[in-house]
C-alpha cells in the first residue's frame, strides 16, 4: 500500500469510516449471536444458511477494517494551498482527454473515495486520475493506467 494524501477533512472521514466499521462489526456480531443460537435457524453452524453468511460478512468486514487501520501509516496529511497556477487538493480542472472532442471538468478533493454527482464530478488525489494531474498546470499532460489500457490528456484549465 502507497502513500494515502488526504486533507484535514478527509482525514476525519476516514476515522468516521473506522469507526462505522467497527459499529458493523459489533451489530454482525449479535447478528452471529442470534443465529447461533436460534433453534429455528438450526443447531448453530449445520445447515445454517443466515449463520454462514453472517460469519462471511464478519471476515469481510475484519478484512476491510485492518486494511483501514493499516492504511492510518500511510496517510499524509496536504494542507490545501489553493494554488492558481498547480492542481491541488480543492482545485476544480478542466481536463482535455485524447481521443474526446469535449472537455471534463473535476474537482480534486482530499477524501478516499471519488463523488460522481450530476452538478460536480469529485475524484480523490488517490485515484489514478488524482494523481496523474496533482501538482501539474495548465497545457501539462497526464497520463495514468486503467488495467491494461493507458489514459492520456491535457490540463485545459485551473480553477
Amino acid at each position: 500500500m502507497g502513500k494515502i494524501y488526504l486533507d484535514e477533512d478527509g482525514y476525519q472521514n476516514y476515522l468516521k469510516e473506522l469507526e462505522q466499521l467497527k459499529e458493523k462489526i459489533n451489530l454482525n456480531s449479535k447478528d452471529i449471536s442470534e443465529f447461533q443460537s436460534d433453534d429455528a435457524y438450526g443447531d448453530g453452524w449445520h445447515d445454517n444458511f443466515a449463520y454462514e453468511q453472517a460469519i462471511q460478512k464478519e471476515n469481510a468486514l475484519f478484512y476491510e477494517y485492518h486494511k483501514k487501520l493499516k492504511g492510518l501509516d500511510q496517510i499524509e496529511i496536504i494542507k490545501t494551498k489553493k494554488s492558481s497556477n498547480l492542481v491541488e487538493i480543492g482545485s476544480i480542472v478542466e481536463l482535455h482527454f485524447d481521443g474526446e472532442l469535449e472537455t471534463e471538468i473535476y474537482k480534486i478533493t482530499g477524501n478516499t473515495v471519488s463523488n460522481f454527482r450530476l452538478d460536480q464530478m469529485e475524484i480523490t488525489l488517490n485515484s489514478p486520475l488524482g494523481k496523474s494531474v496533482f501538482h501539474k498546470k495548465i497545457n501539462d499532460s497526464f497520463s495514468y493506467q486503467v488495467d491494461n489500457k493507458k489514459i492520456s490528456g491535457k490540463i485545459i484549465d485551473i480553477k
